[in-house]
């Protein structure tokens, strides 16, 4: 398939050629310009939800070719980025992106929002999308089939491939006879040289766990993984795998604010501690519930009206109403939560979306979240929600705001504070063995 490059992609691929691009940044950075994170949120360029803040210089120089950046402070820990006067397209600041992998293993940038691709159908343009996400210093993906990433690949000049992270998820069955084989299947497929991201997907029933993590360890050592991470591991698992010596980076869970649940027992927090590993939020916006769409909506939308992703949250709306003990679901959540989140976006000039994912992403201890790429309406262009996914970085929520979005999800934030019971308890929800 002969495929026309956006013209940023394709220049950097031209001058790559000749050896002219020469520069560690993912594009040529912007004008000489310098940077300074001041100490009041409004203005600074680095933010968090504990208002206290240092102070930081990021200078750049450039000369005919391209720029060239001076070494950046890393940013602290705890610390979202957020700025104010970010560009409507382009580059990504480096601070909006977190290394995966070691560095004994040549780590990669993975962006802090992430798009997944499985739900994309085959009529969707996937090429195309990953080319304008990419434009937009979107460069991670999930979800991705081989055949994808393979076209992705071969039409990619691969200077850009170089600073995109491609997630390639595989299932662990309850039978295997050759873990290895089964892992290097997807590379064979892509046609790639490595692996960015292995993501193993749980299987708490099968007894092949921790032969399929012994297999992606020794694949990472031979320079065929870069970074492995997990999907649904619980606390159990993850604290095996860790004591027997696999180190999974991060694992992915489900959390919005209609169920804010997984993050809430804090259990999660406490593990990702105890094995020196990081959480990533997926489904942060609830399946697409949280949207502007239903922020003054009469009445509760037929079933024909919702996408498939919405039907499958309706149960996380019906149990989130029943925290707070009242009926009438949809009436209580255009008043108790979209209406909550709507007011938020018009403070920060967002839209209700932006104002959720950046909830999830403030979040203790996670580095980033996974957005679908069909989030929006189901009448929606889907080209125009890329640009609300860039917007994520461009505000900073307020203490009091944090608070007041958990007190609408029905929960407290999490504290690390648990004791001995507290850890047990929250195992036995896990497996269901426990009964309140």
């Amino acid at each position: 398939m002969n495929y026309v490059l956006q013209p940023r992609l394709l220049l950097i691929g031209y001058l790559s050629t000749f050896g002219l691009l020469v520069t560690e940044s993912f594009f040529p950075v912007p004008s000489p310009k310098t940077f300074q994170c001041t100490k009041e949120i409004s203005n600074g360029l680095f933010s968090t939800a504990d208002p206290q803040q240092s102070n930081f210089m990021i200078e750049g120089e450039s000369n005919f070719w391209h720029s060239v950046r001076r070494k950046q402070q890393p940013l602290p820990a705890g610390m979202t980025p957020s700025y104010n006067n970010l560009d409507e397209s382009g580059p990504l600041p480096d601070d909006c992106y977190y290394q995966v992998g070691c560095k004994e293993y040549e780590p990669k940038s993975s962006c802090r929002v992430a798009t997944d691709l499985k739900n994309m159908s085959e009529k969707d343009d996937i090429l195309r999308y990953m080319h304008q996400c990419i434009e937009y210093g979107l460069t991670t993906f999930y979800g991705g089939s081989p055949t994808v990433y393979s076209e992705l690949i071969r039409e990619t000049p691969q200077t850009v491939l170089n600073r995109c992270n491609l997630v390639t998820s595989v299932a662990i069955p309850p039978l295997v006879s050759n873990p290895r084989k089964l892992l290097l299947l997807p590379l064979s497929e892509t046609g790639g040289s490595c692996i960015d991201t292995l993501q193993l997907d749980s299987n708490s029933g099968s007894p092949y766990v921790m032969d399929m993590l012994d297999a992606a360890t020794d694949l990472k050592r031979e320079g065929l993984v870069r970074s492995i991470i997990s999907c649904g591991f619980s606390s159990k698992l993850l604290r095996e795998a860790y004591n027997s010596g696999f180190q999974v980076e991060s694992n992915q869970i489900p959390v919005n604010l209609l169920d804010p649940c997984y993050f809430y027992n804090s259990e999660a927090l406490l593990t990702a501690k105890d094995t020196d590993s990081e959480l990533i939020v997926e489904n942060p916006l609830a399946g697409g519930l949280l949207a502007n769409k239903y922020w003054n909506r009469p009445g509760e939308p037929y079933k024909y009206e919702l996408s498939r992703s919405e039907k499958g949250n309706l149960s996380s709306l019906y149990k989130w109403s029943s925290r707070h003990n009242k009926r009438k679901p949809w009436a209580v959540f255009q008043s108790d939560m979209i209406d909550i989140l709507y007011n938020l976006s018009i403070k920060y000039q967002v839209s209700v979306e932006v104002v959720a994912l950046r909830w999830a992403l403030q979040l203790d201890n996670v580095p980033g979240i996974v957005v679908p790429a069909d989030f929006g309406s189901t009448d929606d262009v889907l080209y125009s929600q890329i640009g609300k996914l860039r917007q994520v970085f461009k505000l900073n929520l307020e203490h009091n705001d944090i608070e007041r979005l958990w007190e609408a999800g029905g929960c407290e934030k999490p504290s690390l504070e648990m004791t001995e019971f507290d850890i047990e308890k929250c195992e036995q929800q896990e497996s269901g063995l426990f009964l309140p």
